[in-house]
């Protein structure tokens, strides 16, 4: 996992979270943490204006939380009700035509 922020103060420059994830807006202000990277991609590695600090790959607190209660079939949540719709007529009537 990585933080990057930028060195100085300009526009947000937008990098997205590894491949085909989120894209984050990094600014000066506050630190933005990348997790889709395993590895720095080159071409953020070599960019000067962006501070990329590597983050030690500790477990979270939504990841070491126990898993929920064995939930039964049974015990899920009822789908809505799909809405009752007339059909439309299609067929033209023989009286009409």
């Amino acid at each position: 996992m990585f933080r990057m922020k930028l060195r100085e103060a300009q526009r947000p420059v937008r990098v997205r979270d590894g491949i085909g994830g989120p894209v984050k807006v990094v600014t000066a202000d506050e630190w933005v943490e990348f997790r889709g990277f395993k590895v720095i991609p080159e071409f953020i590695a070599h960019d000067e204006s962006l501070e990329v600090e590597e983050v030690a790959s500790s477990p979270t607190a939504s990841e070491t939380s126990a898993p929920a209660l064995n939930e039964s079939p049974s015990a899920k949540p009822a789908s809505p009700q799909p809405t009752r719709r007339r059909r439309r007529n299609t067929q033209k009537k023989a009286s009409e035509g």
